[in-house]
């Protein structure tokens, strides 16, 4: 979960249905990761628990990913903002609706890195085929690597040829992020609505005249 994310989230009673149940559905989605995900051999059919495993998690991955994209349109148009819908990627629509916040690009890295993840998860069961960009023999995933001897935090790396593994832990905590960034989206709304509130009039103050 992003660090200024607010503990508790109210949605106001004018909000849209279509932003409360985009909203909703990330917490829905956030809430199964939590669970963590291990089938049964009965249910794997051709597949390997360990393959079904990094399927299910890599499609709950795009899920989330699609359901904040649809929920940064809908922030966009109640805060009476263009929205973007031909920016198709959420890391990009994200940075893009923060433009002219501070630390606009501080989701980026990691949402593009997620989506490297969820693609090695889904189409090759968490063996990593590529790196991320033509002549990379290393894929950045979406999750930290242990903080070094600087306090300094770098999103982990794994070599083309070994695989993705994820713990029950480190699922859950990609959950918590995108519910985290959901909930900023939704602080986002309430506090412009009650930056744009006229100012309340102040009472009139009488001047009595003084009396010896």
């Amino acid at each position: 979960m992003t660090d200024d994310a607010p503990a508790r989230i109210v949605i106001g009673p004018s909000a849209p249905q279509s932003l409360v149940d985009v909203y909703l559905a990330i917490r829905r989605g956030a809430s199964a990761f939590e669970r963590g995900w291990h089938p049964g051999s009965g249910l794997t059919g051709t597949l390997s628990a360990e393959q079904l495993r990094c399927r299910v998690i890599g499609n709950a991955l795009r899920e989330l990913d699609r359901f904040l994209n649809l929920l940064i349109d809908e922030t966009q148009a109640v805060c009476g903002r263009r929205s973007a819908p031909g920016i198709r990627n959420t890391a990009n629509k994200l940075t893009n609706f923060r433009q002219h916040e501070p630390g606009a690009t501080r989701d980026h890295a990691r949402l593009l890195a997620l989506g490297r993840s969820r693609t090695c998860l889904l189409y090759t069961s968490g063996h990593v085929a590529r790196g991320d960009r033509s002549g990379v023999n290393q894929l950045t995933i979406g999750w930290w690597q242990e903080e070094g001897h600087s306090g300094t935090r770098a999103l982990r790396q794994v070599a083309i040829g070994d695989r993705l593994r994820l713990s029950d832990g480190e699922v859950a905590e990609a959950g918590a992020y995108y519910v985290g960034i959901a909930d900023s989206l939704i602080e986002h709304i309430g506090t412009q609505r009650r930056s744009s509130l006229p100012e309340a009039p102040r009472k009139a103050t009488l001047a009595c005249p003084h009396r010896e």
